[in-house]
């Protein structure tokens, strides 16, 4: 995933976008799910039905959004947008 996210950022700015403008993407779009994600809730609660109500508001099926959000989350930490720590970052289950 952080391979893909490091040659999403090469392209953006093989096609003219600055590393700023990328943030500032990427950014917009975690805002975009998080607000779909809280819109759709139950009294905040995000659960599997929630997930997939969003989904189909956005018109994205479940690993498609899910893939969007880690490639930003890993490009924004690429580009020290983001701390990698507790609140941020990837977390891996082994």
């Amino acid at each position: 995933m952080r391979e893909r996210a490091n040659e999403m950022i090469i392209m953006g700015m093989k096609h003219g976008v600055s590393l700023d403008e990328q943030k500032k993407d990427y950014f917009e779009q975690l805002d975009l799910i998080e607000k779909v994600l809280c819109a759709t809730s139950n009294k905040g609660r995000i659960d599997e039905k929630t997930v997939k109500k969003a989904c189909k508001l956005m018109k994205k099926d479940e690993d498609s959004v899910y893939i969007i959000w880690c490639l930003n989350i890993c490009a924004l930490l690429k580009l020290k947008a983001i701390k990698d720590d507790n609140m941020n970052g990837i977390v891996s289950f082994s």
